[in-house]
C-alpha cells in the first residue's frame, strides 16, 4: 500500500525532525517504549493536526490509534479518506478474528 507507506514516512519525519523523537519501529508501541509521553502526545496531536488539517477530537480520542507509527498511518488514512477511524479499527478486528 503506497498511501500508507508515504503516511509512515511522513509520520517518522514528524517523530523525528518536530519532536526530536527516536521511533524504534513502525509497529512498536510508542507509550510502551516510552517514546510517548502525555507532553510530547499532545505535540503530536498539534502537529498531525496542522500537517494535514484536521481536527482531532479530545472526546472520541482512542489511544490504541496512535500506539504506533502504522497505527497513526493507517487512522490518518481513514481521515484523510473521510472514514470514521472507530468504524475502520472494529473492521480490522472482525477480519483478524
Amino acid at each position: 500500500m503506497p498511501e500508507l507507506d508515504n503516511l509512515q514516512r511522513r509520520v517518522e519525519l514528524i517523530f523525528a525532525d518536530r519532536l526530536n523523537l527516536a521511533v524504534p519501529g513502525t509497529e512498536e508501541d510508542l507509550f510502551a517504549a516510552g517514546v510517548l509521553d502525555s507532553l510530547s502526545f499532545v505535540e503530536l496531536l498539534a502537529e498531525l493536526e496542522r500537517q494535514w488539517e484536521i481536527k482531532i477530537e479530545l472526546a472520541n480520542l482512542d489511544l490504541m490509534h496512535f500506539s504506533s507509527v502504522a497505527r497513526i498511518a493507517d487512522y490518518l488514512r481513514l481521515r484523510l479518506r473521510g472514514e470514521d477511524a472507530e468504524a475502520g479499527e472494529d473492521a480490522r478486528q472482525r477480519d483478524y478474528a
